[in-house]
């Protein structure tokens, strides 16, 4: 019974540490968004609001990269969400960046919209990477 438990802890213990290992979440060369979605509330008839989104970079570099960010708004219900720098720079040696973004709740029609946000390394083959900005109505 003994060697039994024994067994158990010291396989648990293996588990453990396999898990936490310090392994990345993120391909070597990824350059993209830390969430793939955000949920943002807001209220009706509200000035514009600000916020930041943080890129990442799996690996650090000796060299600065561009990254060149845009948001897809929803075809015909006008500009919703703005990204204030089209292009930033993740500096060497540093692995990420925040970009300013600003939302627009008076030029939301309805109760919630959902916006595309994509950006991609600009001197690099790498495919882009995707966010989805989920906007709500606060609730009363």
């Amino acid at each position: 019974m003994k060697r039994a438990l024994w067994i158990t802890q010291t396989l648990f213990g293996l588990l453990v540490l396999v898990a936490c290992s310090g392994t990345n979440r993120f391909p070597s060369d990824y350059i993209g968004f830390e969430k793939s979605v955000i949920d943002r509330s807001f209220e009706k008839g509200a000035a514009a609001e600000g916020f930041d989104v943080k890129i990442i970079a799996a690996e650090k570099s000796e060299k600065d990269r561009e990254v060149v960010v845009a948001a897809v708004n929803p075809p015909g219900r006008g500009v919703v969400l703005t990204v204030e720098q089209s292009i930033v720079v993740i500096p060497a040696k540093k692995k990420s960046v925040m970009v300013p973004m600003k939302i627009y709740p008076s030029r939301i029609n309805g109760t919630k919209v959902s916006i595309r946000v994509v950006c991609k390394e600009k001197e690099s083959a790498n495919s882009e990477s995707q966010m989805m900005v989920n906007l709500s109505l606060k609730k009363e």
